[in-house]
């Protein structure tokens, strides 16, 4: 069993069409959809011990606002961004178990198994974050509740601001002594 072309085949077959439905572009293991300022990317990412006889994998999920971006941190947004540039950040196994978790293929792995239980991943909780938060004012909950959710102190301060929450983005960034 080649573990490349199977997961490969996870990706095109599984997670491609859901995320395509929504309107995100795939360019590798990524995806991406912009809404407005808001950019949301996918990323399938393997895990740097993987072998011939097991792969493994988890998926990562992000959130920019281009304002944000160009306006306080002077980034240029690039033609297809990638997780990594974003401001927000988590796993799908933290929106699903508050935790890590890594899918695995070995050639013991049932196919159909795997693809139903990131087909369900998908569906139950990385499509409603998306969803979510593909408006700007949901992102408050995101500095006050962002349990699994990576969100610096600075982007937390950008994202009150970007909203209207002076005296909120003042209490993040000035803190007592």
């Amino acid at each position: 069993m080649d573990l490349n072309l199977t997961l490969k085949n996870l990706i095109n077959d599984t997670i491609a069409p859901l995320l395509k439905s929504m309107g995100f572009k795939k360019n590798g293991n990524n995806f991406y959809r912009e809404i407005g300022e808001i950019g949301q990317c996918v990323n399938v990412q393997q895990s740097r011990w993987n072998s011939v006889e097991s792969k493994e994998f988890t998926i990562n999920v992000g959130l920019l606002h281009k304002g944000i971006l160009k306006t306080h941190l002077n980034k240029e947004i690039p033609k297809f961004p990638k997780e990594y540039d974003c401001l927000v950040s988590t796993r799908l196994s933290h929106l699903k178990i508050k935790g890590d978790h890594w899918y695995e293929l070995n050639t013991n792995t049932a196919f159909k198994a795997i693809a139903n239980e990131i087909n369900n991943d998908v569906i139950s909780y990385l499509i409603p974050f998306l969803i979510q938060y593909d408006q700007f004012n949901n992102w408050i909950d995101l500095v006050t509740n962002s349990n699994n959710i990576i969100v610096s102190d600075i982007t937390k301060f950008y994202i009150l601001t970007e909203l209207g929450q002076l005296n909120d983005a003042c209490k993040i960034i000035i803190k007592p002594l």
